[in-house]
Formats: C-alpha cells, sequence, structure tokens
C-alpha cells in the first residue's frame, strides 16, 4: 500500500527506456495523495506498470485521493528526436479474475508534448469501477493515447469515468477507448451519473469510443457521449454487437435526457464538426428500448 504523499516511480530523464514496476497483489491502497507512476520528461519512452493479482484471488485496487500515471512530457516541438518519444504503459488486472477499482482517484495517460500519450489496459472476468476515472489526455502536440477494457461485464458505479481528452491547449488528436465484453447476458452497465466519453476542448480533434457488447444499459443520469467544446472536431462513437445482437436500454430521468450523444458545444464562427454516431453492424438484430435520448447536435 502507499499512504500520505508516497510515491512508487519509473523514470527515464534521457534517452534510455523507462522501467518497470511490477506489482502483484490481491489488495492495493493509493492513498492520501500518493502515486504509482512512469514518466519520461526527454526522449526516452516511459516504462510500464503492471498491476496484477495473485492467485486465486481476485483484484481489488483503493486509489482515494491517489494516481496512478504514465505521463511523457519530452522536449519542445523543435527537438525532431522526441517525436519518437511516448507515454508508458498501465496495465492492470488478469482475464480470469474480477477486477475492482474503488475510490475518487484518477488512473492517467497523459502526453504533454510531442510524444504520444501511453494506454492504460484493463483486463478482468468482470470489471467494476466505483468513482474512480481512468483518462487518456494529450495537452501537447502528441496523439492521445488508449484506453482498453477487456471482460465478460462491466459497471460503472457512483460517477465513475473513462475518458479521452484533448485539452484547450492540445493540437494532438485525442486517444480511443475500446471496450469490448463478451457475455451477452451481462454486457455493460453504467449507473451512478457515470461517463464514458472522448471529448475535445481546443484545436485538436476529438478521439474515438468503440463499444463491442451484446447488451448495454444506462442509468442515473449516465451519458456516453462524445463531444467539442471548442474548434476542434469532435470524436466518433461506434456501438456493435459483439456477437449476434445488439440491446440497448436506456433508464433517463426524463424522456428528453441525451443518453447517448454526439455534440458540438462551441459557438463561434470556427467551431469544430460534430461527431458521429454508429449503433449496429449490417446482418445483426438492434433493439433500443426505455426512456432516454440518442442525439446528434450542433
Amino acid at each position: 500500500s502507499l499512504s500520505n504523499k508516497s510515491i512508487a516511480t519509473a523514470e527515464t530523464q534521457g534517452a534510455g527506456e523507462g522501467g518497470t514496476i511490477q506489482v502483484e497483489t490481491g489488495a492495493l491502497n493509493i492513498t492520501g495523495g500518493s502515486q504509482l507512476t512512469t514518466k519520461a520528461t526527454n526522449i526516452g519512452n516511459a516504462g510500464t506498470l503492471l498491476i496484477n493479482t495473485t492467485q486465486p484471488r481476485d483484484l481489488t485496487i483503493d486509489i482515494e485521493k491517489g494516481s496512478v500515471n504514465a505521463s511523457t512530457s519530452g522536449a519542445s516541438k523543435g527537438s525532431a528526436a522526441t517525436q519518437q518519444a511516448k507515454g508508458g504503459h498501465i496495465q492492470i488486472g488478469t482475464s480470469e479474475k474480477t477486477l475492482t477499482i474503488l475510490g475518487d482517484g484518477t488512473i492517467t495517460a497523459q502526453t504533454k508534448g510531442v510524444g504520444d500519450g501511453g494506454d492504460i489496459n484493463l483486463n478482468g472476468s468482470s470489471i467494476n469501477l466505483n468513482q474512480a476515472t481512468a483518462t487518456a489526455q494529450t495537452s501537447g502536440s502528441g496523439n492521445g493515447g488508449l484506453i482498453t477494457v477487456n471482460a465478460d461485464s462491466l459497471t460503472l458505479d457512483q460517477g465513475a469515468t473513462l475518458t479521452t481528452m484533448t485539452t484547450e491547449s492540445a493540437t494532438g488528436k485525442g486517444g480511443k477507448i475500446t471496450i469490448n465484453t463478451t457475455d451477452p447476458s451481462q454486457g455493460i452497465m453504467i449507473k451512478g451519473a457515470s461517463l464514458i466519453t472522448a471529448e475535445s476542448r481546443g484545436e485538436g480533434h476529438g478521439g474515438e469510443v468503440s463499444v463491442n457488447t451484446d447488451k448495454l444499459h444506462l442509468e442515473d443520469n449516465s451519458v456516453l457521449t462524445v463531444k467539442a467544446s471548442s474548434t476542434g472536431r469532435a470524436g466518433i462513437m461506434a456501438i456493435q454487437p459483439f456477437k449476434k445482437a445488439l440491446a440497448i436500454e436506456l433508464q433517463g430521468s426524463r424522456a428528453d435526457q441525451d443518453m447517448i450523444s454526439a455534440l458540438t458545444l462551441y459557438q463561434g464562427e470556427k467551431g469544430g464538426k460534430g461527431g458521429d454516431i454508429i449503433i449496429g453492424s449490417n446482418g445483426k438484430d438492434l433493439r433500443i428500448g426505455g426512456v432516454g435520448v440518442v442525439t446528434a447536435q450542433t
């Protein structure tokens, strides 16, 4: 466990590759402003964070006011060498065991320079995110990283968030969120005002959200969205069946509530292009029911 602003880090400040931090446990607490991090501050690629369960236990991670972070903040855009520097990799969980991530802390793959952002991989037989936030973010010219979730089922609750974002200062393209769930009887549950989003807040184009599941349920003011709030173009959302059919159930608090959306919010003359929503696949059944709205709006 890490507590009271403790820091465990693998850092490269030169041309060498960053190191690896590997944690094997059934329970990990990162609290009180503590950090588990890998980072690159020059031209070397950031390292890797591996958090796995010790068999036969499931894995529970409590990130209460703590953070797990992979970042790159290489030199200025004028340095050609730094364009090869990439953010680190965060890999959490194993496909055979349940993964639960609790607390109001953050898991972040971030690029502040010209290097592309790192990746976040979450794996589990079932994955439960409660309050926790996982973010792939770019605030420089590098492209955002990837968030990949592979599980039989996925639940987001109590304001949990999966997001890829380009900030106000970014010129790089946003990252991509890919979610694959294989159990057709469970699929994806998003509740408790939780959020999955690809957002552009600046000049950089927004990222993508790709959901492959047979069952998607949203309730309690939860939202699945791609949006642009400045001059960048909004991203693309694709929701497709994993196997044979796709059932989407919306349980909004009111009939006109936007629950799956592609939005352009900028009001200036050079506002970004609206995003796209693709739902379903040719030759496979699609059902959308309940209370709520699927919308593309500018």
